[in-house]
């Protein structure tokens, strides 16, 4: 072969790996803007969400079959001991996934960590947290009644009454879900379904005569409302 050939053909070489090394480089530009179009679906909007998580009084039985409640438990007028001064701050819910076993999420749910240290008004976007009928679970409950208590793990560890205590009708260091001026919850399912009959801010706390010396949260979940 001749070295004119020779230097023909290194030439085109040159040229090929110049126009490769052109077409690559602009094609990363576009691959990266793919990639931004093609980025994490956006989280739902908290309006979006509520929307879907409010219910009609004609879907109460798909509420109760769909989330496992026993039915709806038991409420008593507001009476309430005298002489208590423990409603602390609102804490803001959260919007929280719910997914199966394999990590596929099939709805959301409205979540707070709650302190035993007082009973605390719930709000939502800023706002009070109004409702009438819920659905709601309590879970990761792990709080002691003070120094030398034990640490409970179930929202009724104790069977007894103690009318001395916040909620009267409640038993002693009993979970209780509290409409404000309307009534509160009793039962101890840890998922259930209230229904107040009136509108009211909800509360959430637990029964007890002595609140500073308490440690310790719980979570409350929050399925559907009206």
């Amino acid at each position: 072969m001749s070295e004119k050939h020779h230097a023909d053909r290194r030439e085109l070489l040159l040229a090929t790996a110049s126009i490769g090394g052109l077409v690559a480089a602009a094609a990363v530009p576009q691959l990266a803007r793919a990639g931004e179009e093609q980025g994490p679906p956006e989280r739902p909007r908290l309006r979006d969400v509520v929307e879907k998580m409010k219910v009609l009084p004609d879907k109460d039985k798909r509420l109760e079959r769909l989330y496992g409640a026993r039915g709806t438990s038991p409420i008593v007028l507001e009476r309430l001991a005298d002489g208590f001064n423990v409603i602390g701050r609102p804490i803001e819910l959260a919007v929280r996934e719910l997914s199966d076993g394999r990590g596929r999420v099939f709805g959301h749910a409205l979540s707070a960590t709650v302190p035993a240290n007082g009973v605390f008004p719930l709000s939502l976007d800023g706002q009070p947290f109004v409702v009438t009928r819920f659905s709601c679970s309590f879970d990761r409950i792990a709080w002691q009644a003070g120094n030398g208590w034990p640490v409970y793990s179930t929202r009724c560890p104790t069977h007894e009454y103690a009318p001395g205590m916040l909620f009267r009708d409640a038993f002693e260091h009993q979970i209780v879900p509290w409409l404000k001026g309307v009534g509160y919850g009793l039962g101890c399912d840890n998922r259930t379904v209230y229904d107040f009959g009136k509108p009211g801010q909800l509360h959430v706390g637990v029964n007890d005569d002595r609140y500073e010396d308490n440690q310790g949260t719980f979570d409350i979940m929050i399925y559907n409302f009206s």
